[in-house]
């Protein structure tokens, strides 16, 4: 039998800009699903704060 490996994925990973946050919310909105909505901006909130990070460093 073979065996799949199964990696972790985050949305926060692949924001890089505030034009790929500004779609992302945009797509994530237009599913009408709140609790997705705010777990999206909770990605972005992440991802602009690991872009400081890297940034600052």
């Amino acid at each position: 039998m073979k065996h799949t490996s199964i990696h972790p994925w985050s949305a926060r990973d692949y924001i890089e800009s505030e034009q790929d946050a500004a779609e992302y919310l945009k797509a994530v909105a237009e599913l009408d699903d709140p609790e997705l909505l705010e777990a999206a901006a909770a990605d972005v909130a992440q991802a602009r704060k690991a872009s400081h990070t890297r940034i600052n460093r």
